[in-house]
């Protein structure tokens, strides 16, 4: 759960005339979920075959700019809803070199998103009051298969390791990669 109020400053040019507009809104966010599964030991090699369902629900409040003359932008509230399942199975191991642990770990599933509704954005500019816009973002496919790996190392306070997700649906594709590095004091 969590409560955000923002303050947010944006400088506007026109030709060599500048103007600072300002804004504030407020946006709350609720989140939570349930996971189950079990883990069978094969060795050093643990296969846990789990299911899942995370929720979400986001509001971004009211965003009205003052002070950019013509260019001030006004946005009207919106929501954004999120319920999701998993299902799906992760298969990873421990494995003890020198001081320290490898971690190897993969991810299979698939997952389906219940609340698939596109986000809708609906605001006006100060220059022109009586014509308001709409705008509607694409309407996601619902399905998707997930796919990762990570490859971690722990040696004594410190850890490094890298990360690659995927996720497919029709036609698409999108992949994320990161490498990390932390240590405890």
């Amino acid at each position: 759960m969590g409560l955000a109020d923002w303050t947010d400053f944006r400088a506007v040019v026109l030709s060599d005339v500048g103007r600072l507009a300002t804004a504030s809104s407020k946006n709350y966010l609720a989140s939570g979920g349930a996971t189950a599964g079990y883990m069978f030991e094969f060795g050093n090699i643990d296969i846990i075959p789990t299911i899942a369902i995370d929720m979400m629900y986001l509001n971004q409040g009211a965003y009205t700019e003052s002070g950019g003359g013509g260019l001030g932008l006004s946005l009207n509230s919106q929501s954004q809803t999120s319920v999701r399942s998993f299902a799906g199975v992760i298969g990873q191991g421990s494995y003890t070199f020198n001081e320290g642990a490898f971690m190897p770990q993969l991810l299979a599933g698939w997952t389906h998103e219940f609340a698939n509704d596109p986000i809708t954005i609906d605001g006006s500019f100060e220059s022109s009051p009586g014509s308001p816009f709409h705008l509607v973002g694409p309407t996601l496919d619902a399905n998707k298969v997930v796919g990762g790996m990570s490859l971690g190392y722990v040696m004594r306070n410190w850890s490094a390791g890298f990360n690659y997700d995927a996720a497919a649906s029709q036609g698409s594709l999108a992949q994320s990669a990161t490498f990390s590095i932390s240590s405890r004091f």
